[in-house]
C-alpha cells in the first residue's frame, strides 16, 4: 500500500477593520459560508501574527486601506484619477474634468466637485467660494457638470463580467429604508447598459472593480464613477459574489509567481487581459484602437502548448506566448501583464519561462519584435537590439536573446 499523498490547502483570510459596519458583518458571514477565515482587527494596526497570513484579503475604509495594505504586504487596486474624465462622452453623458483644488476655487459657476478616489472632503455641489479649507491646494479633484441622477446602482465586476448589483440611491436619497427595491424595467435597462459598457474594449478596466451607474434625467444611462472593490460598500449586493471580486482587488507583494501552460477555456480571459495591458500603455493605446483586430489569441496556439500564464495566489496576472520559426528558433509572440501588477517581476518571470521552453525544444535563440518603449526591459532580460522594422502599429525593435 502506497504512502498517502499530502495536499497543501491554502487558507484565505478576510481581514476586516475595527468598525462593525453592516457591510463588514454581511461579508463576515458570507466568508464563513464559503470556507474563509475572518480576522477582525482590534486596532488600526496589523498585529504581528497576521502579517504572515497565507492568503489575506483586505476589506477596509478608503482612508485606512492603503496603510493596512502596506502592513499586510499587499498591493491594492485603485482607479486612475483621470479614468472618469477619459471615458467616451456616450458613457459619461456630462462634462467631467480632472483639476486641482486651487484651480477649482478659480471657477465662476457651481459644479459637483469631489476627490477622485477618497472621501477626504464631501462630494457635493459647491460654489467656488464654498470649497473646504485646510486641504492641500494641489490635491486632485473632479469637477463635473451638475446633473440630476434619478437612480444610482452599484455593480461589482470581475473580468468585465457583472457579478452582482444593487440600487443605492433614488433622486439622491439612499434606499436602505426602502429595501433597495428596483423595478424589472430598471434592471433590464441597467443590464443592457452595463453589458455594452463592459464589452467595449476601448474602456480600460482592472480585473476586479466596482462601477456605479445610473439614469440621468433627460439624458439616460451613464457611468457615475469607478470605485476600488476593496473598500466599496455593498448595499444589497450578494455578499458572496462581492467577495469573488474583492478577492482579486489586492494581492501579496512579492508573493511567488507561478508560470504554467494556459488552457483553452482561458482564451477570452487572456484576450481581455491583453486589452487592459495595451490600453494602459500610452505607446500602444492609439494604435490598438485603430486596429482592434490585433487582439486575438488563437485557440490553436493554446492547445499546442505555446501560451503560458503567470499566477499569483491563484489570480492570473499575465501571459506570454511563443511561436516556432522556420530557422528552428522561437519568437516571443506575446507578453502582457495586468497594469496593476507592473514592475513586480512578472514580465521577467514569463520571459524566463519562455526561454526555458524554447531551449527545451531545441532553439538556439529567442526572438522578439519589441516596442521601443520596452527596449530597456528586454535588454534587462538578455535581448540585444539588432535593428528596426516597420509594422502596421509603428516601428518595432528586432531583438534576439541567445539561449546556448
Amino acid at each position: 500500500m502506497g504512502t498517502p499523498s499530502t495536499i497543501l490547502v491554502v487558507v484565505t483570510t478576510l481581514v476586516l477593520t475595527p468598525r462593525f459596519t453592516d457591510d463588514s458583518q454581511l461579508l463576515w458571514r458570507a466568508a464563513g459560508r464559503i470556507g474563509w477565515k475572518v480576522e477582525r482587527l482590534q486596532t488600526w494596526r496589523i498585529p504581528d501574527h497576521l502579517r504572515d497570513l497565507e492568503d489575506p484579503v483586505l476589506y477596509a475604509e478608503a482612508l485606512f486601506g492603503p496603510t493596512l495594505a502596506e502592513q499586510l504586504g499587499l498591493q491594492i487596486e485603485n482607479p486612475p484619477e483621470d479614468w472618469l474624465p477619459s471615458l467616451p462622452e456616450r458613457y459619461r453623458k456630462r462634462s467631467v474634468t480632472l483639476s486641482t483644488l486651487a484651480q477649482a476655487r478659480l471657477g465662476t459657476e457651481a459644479a459637483f466637485i469631489k476627490p477622485p478616489n477618497d472621501k477626504s472632503f464631501p462630494a457635493r455641489v459647491y460654489q467656488p467660494s464654498e470649497l473646504p479649507e485646510g486641504y492641500d491646494e494641489g490635491m486632485s479633484v473632479l469637477i463635473s457638470e451638475i446633473v440630476s441622477w434619478e437612480t444610482e446602482f452599484r455593480c461589482f465586476v470581475l473580468d468585465r463580467v457583472l457579478q452582482t448589483f444593487s440600487i443605492y440611491a433614488r433622486l439622491g436619497e439612499l434606499q436602505s429604508e426602502h429595501g433597495y427595491e428596483h423595478s424589472e424595467s430598471e434592471e433590464q435597462g441597467l443590464r443592457q447598459f452595463v453589458s455594452d459598457f463592459l464589452t467595449d474594449s476601448s474602456v480600460p478596466l482592472p480585473k476586479a472593480t466596482v462601477i456605479d451607474v445610473g439614469w440621468i434625467a433627460g439624458k439616460g444611462w451613464a457611468v457615475v464613477e469607478q470605485n476600488a472593490a476593496w473598500g466599496a460598500g455593498i448595499y444589497a449586493c450578494d455578499p458572496e459574489q462581492c467577495l469573488k471580486v474583492i478577492r482579486h482587488a489586492s494581492w501579496r507583494v512579492g508573493k511567488k509567481c507561478l508560470v504554467r501552460p494556459a488552457v483553452a477555456s482561458e482564451q477570452k480571459q487572456l484576450e481581455a487581459l491583453q486589452w487592459r495591458a495595451s490600453l494602459n500603455n500610452p505607446g500602444d493605446r492609439e494604435a490598438l484602437l485603430a486596429h482592434p483586430d490585433a487582439i486575438e489569441l488563437p485557440l490553436e496556439q493554446i492547445r499546442n502548448g505555446g501560451v503560458f500564464v503567470a499566477e499569483i495566489a491563484g489570480a492570473t496576472m499575465g501571459f506570454a506566448a511563443i511561436l516556432p520559426r522556420e530557422d528552428g528558433d522561437f519568437e516571443l509572440d506575446a507578453l502582457f501583464v495586468e497594469p496593476s501588477a507592473w514592475r513586480q517581476g512578472i514580465g521577467r518571470a514569463l520571459v524566463e519561462h519562455c526561454a526555458v521552453e524554447a531551449m527545451a525544444m531545441g532553439a538556439e535563440s529567442l526572438h522578439v519584435l519589441g516596442n521601443p518603449h520596452a527596449e530597456s526591459f528586454y535588454n534587462a532580460c538578455g535581448f540585444n537590439t539588432l535593428g528596426r522594422k516597420e509594422t502596421r502599429f509603428g516601428t518595432g525593435l528586432v531583438m534576439k536573446r541567445v539561449l546556448r
